[in-house]
């Protein structure tokens, strides 16, 4: 039995323009994600510098609930190293690093929240923009395909 859009060419190109469609948000929501990947790879490398080195950026007697400032300072400081990798490769059509740009990012998004007590308002905002990044990522990051 013969689908709709086989039988009525009209439905197969209104289908194919609303893939167009989609395809064309999608490639613009990726290139706004791997631009804001490699941003906040940059800037976790910076604030992981920071904590890591217990500068007096950060709020005076925190309490965290994992580990210090110095230890998570490190590991946002070795996932911002890794997001601006996974930035350039998913720039690159890599859909390997698009599945490390996704497992990094929500990485990321944990240890804000456990960073949240140093430092509230960057970290809601850097957790805000890393719910971004997943979504495109997730939604409409394609493998590349050889045409």
């Amino acid at each position: 039995m013969a689908t709709r859009a086989q039988q009525d060419p009209g439905v197969a190109s209104v289908l194919a323009r609303r893939q167009d469609e989609r395809a064309r948000k999608g490639q613009g929501y990726v290139t706004f994600a791997v631009t804001m990947l490699i941003v906040v790879g940059i800037l976790n490398c910076i604030g992981g510098i920071a904590a890591a080195n217990e500068s007096e950026f950060f709020a005076g007697k925190a309490g965290f609930m994992v580990g210090d400032l110095q230890s998570l300072g490190w590991a946002v400081l070795l996932l911002g190293i890794v997001q601006i990798l996974c930035g350039v490769g998913v720039r690159a059509r890599s859909f390997a690093a698009v599945w490390v740009a996704v497992i990094c990012t929500g990485g990321n998004l944990l240890v804000q929240m456990l960073l949240v007590q140093a430092q509230p308002l960057w970290s809601i905002a850097i957790a805000v923009v890393d719910v971004v990044i997943l979504h495109a990522l997730i939604a409409y990051a394609e493998p590349a395909t050889d045409t």
